[in-house]
C-alpha cells in the first residue's frame, strides 16, 4: 500500500477510531454483473417472489446499464474486484494492528439488488473473515464494540442482567466459523420470540 495510506491506516491504530469496512457495498455492485446472483438460494430466503420476478426484467437493469456505461459484465467484474482487493488488503492491515473494528453494512448503498437487506451483513462478515479479521474480532465488532460506540454498552452489547434481552440463538458458535451466523434457530426481540422461517422472505 501506498505510504500516505499506511500513514491514515496507522493513526486509525493509535487514535483507537472506530473503523466500518463495509465491502460488501463494493460486492454488491460487482453483483449486479454476476448473471447466477438471483438464482441463489440465500437471495430467495430474502427477496419476496413477485419482487424477484421483476429483478430479472429488462427494466431493472437500468441502475447496472448507468453504472456500466456500455461496459462488457467481465470488466465490470475485475473493476469491483480490484477496489475489493485494495479494501481487503486495508482490513487485514487493521486486523494485523488489532484496530477497533465496527460492524455495519450500509445497507442499501443505493439502488442496487446487489446489497439486499436481510443478506448484506451476513455476506460483510465473510468478506471481512476472508480478508483477515479473526472470528473473535467480528464477534466483538458486531456486538460489543458497536454498542460502546454509541454510547449503549450499558443497555446492550453483552447478555447480562440488567441488559436489553434482543438474542439471537445460533446453533453453531461464530467462534468456530462464520457460517455459525447462517445457524439462526431463534430469535427473541423485545422478550417476542421468532423463528428464522418467520422471517423469509415467501412467508411474507
Amino acid at each position: 500500500m501506498p505510504p500516505e495510506i499506511l500513514a491514515i491506516l496507522d493513526r486509525i491504530v493509535e487514535r483507537s477510531i472506530g473503523y466500518q469496512a463495509t465491502l460488501q457495498v463494493i460486492a454488491g455492485l460487482q453483483l449486479l454483473y454476476d448473471p447466477t446472483y438471483l438464482d441463489r438460494p440465500d437471495v430467495r430466503r430474502v427477496i419476496p417472489p413477485a419482487l424477484l420476478t421483476w429483478y430479472r426484467s429488462e427494466e431493472a437493469q437500468w441502475y447496472k446499464r448507468d453504472l456500466a456505461q456500455g461496459a462488457p459484465d467481465a470488466a465490470m467484474r475485475e473493476r469491483y474486484g480490484a477496489t475489493l482487493q485494495r479494501g481487503s488488503r486495508v482490513v487485514k492491515y487493521l486486523a494485523q494492528h488489532h484496530a477497533r473494528f465496527l460492524f455495519g453494512t450500509d445497507t442499501p448503498s443505493g439502488p442496487t439488488i446487489g446489497n439486499l437487506p436481510g443478506l448484506n451483513g451476513y455476506l460483510e462478515m465473510q468478506r471481512l473473515v476472508d480478508a483477515g479479521l479473526s472470528l473473535r474480532q467480528l464477534l466483538e465488532a458486531s456486538t460489543l464494540s458497536n454498542a460502546k460506540a454509541f454510547g449503549l454498552d450499558d443497555q446492550i452489547g453483552t447478555v447480562q442482567p440488567g441488559k436489553r434481552a434482543n438474542l439471537v440463538l445460533l446453533g453453531r458458535s461464530p467462534l468456530e466459523s462464520v457460517q455459525g451466523y447462517d445457524s439462526i434457530e431463534g430469535i427473541w426481540v423485545g422478550g417476542r420470540h421468532l423463528l428464522p422461517s418467520d422471517l423469509e422472505a415467501d412467508r411474507q
